[in-house]
């Protein structure tokens, strides 16, 4: 995992984010047992949590292909 510095990080606290990630994936693993955490939209939108982490620290390529690795999964999911 890569390393982050603290003043990066937007309203949440790290762990926090972390666990709305690991939500978001448990949800998107088997959606019948998971809920869809509230905020997870918020999480990877333009300017939203992750991008600010991402700018602060130094991972902005890393972040971009990870939100288009996200959209194509999104729509992919969307068309079941």
């Amino acid at each position: 995992m890569l390393d982050s510095k603290k003043d990066g990080w937007p309203d949440v606290s790290p762990a926090e984010t972390i666990l709305e990630i690991d939500e978001l994936i448990a949800h998107i693993s088997n959606p019948d047992e998971n809920i869809l955490p509230k905020d997870a939209r918020l999480l990877c939108m333009v300017t939203g949590p992750l991008q600010e982490i991402a700018i602060s620290n130094g991972w902005h390529d890393n972040y971009l292909s990870l939100a288009q690795k996200y959209d194509k999964l999104e729509y992919l999911i969307k068309r079941k």
